[in-house]
């Protein structure tokens, strides 16, 4: 009975995890080779170029992609539109995903289609996100990729336990542009 129950947990925890794992190093491994060649070209070039990050944008066309998880209860609370729209704005970033602007019929297919796509996520943390389903889905799938996730807050309290180490940004309702730049420095920082 203990071997059925063994053989069980490992065909429905263990293995999936150890196929993410292969998953993510073989992601990690190429944009390795690609930053290696590349800077191998632009050395015979004779031009002195930073080593390649699959991530920092040169144009518009190579920015940043930026997933926002959010409660839709929050929505007005955090500006989340507002911020999106001044984000896509700085030349770093490409685009800025959420899901009141992107999403066409169903949330479980807009995170599948978008998450592996983005280079990091804004977590707003509120007790409507903490209660939200889809939301524990986002940053959950999101940290199992391996993506940077930043948590944005008006109370500590309100970020997930597992994300309390992670840097963010204490949202100030008062003085809207010291967030944007907090956030887009975090951005840069988490892209380095």
């Amino acid at each position: 009975m203990n071997i059925i129950i063994y053989a069980v947990i490992f065909v429905i925890i263990i293995l999936p995890n150890e196929i993410l794992e292969k998953v993510i190093k073989k992601r990690v491994q190429k944009r390795r080779i690609l930053g290696i060649i590349e800077e191998k070209v632009e050395k015979k070039r004779g031009e002195q170029q930073p080593f390649y990050h699959p991530t920092r944008a040169i144009g518009k066309e190579e920015g940043i992609l930026v997933f926002v998880s959010y409660a839709t209860k929050d929505a007005d609370i955090f500006k989340v539109r507002k911020l999106a729209e001044i984000l896509t704005k700085y030349e770093r970033i490409n685009d800025v995903l959420y899901w009141q602007e992107d999403m066409k019929d169903n949330i479980i297919k807009y995170m599948n289609d978008n998450l592996d796509k983005c280079d990091t996520m804004l977590l707003f943390c509120s007790p409507n996100a903490l209660a939200s389903g889809p939301v524990e889905k986002e940053w959950t799938a999101a940290d199992m990729m391996g993506k940077p996730i930043i948590p944005i807050f008006n109370n500590p309290d309100h970020i997930p336990p597992l994300l309390k180490t992670r840097l963010g940004v204490q949202f100030d309702p008062f003085d809207f542009q010291k967030n944007i730049d907090e956030i887009y420095s975090l951005i840069l920082k988490k892209m380095e």
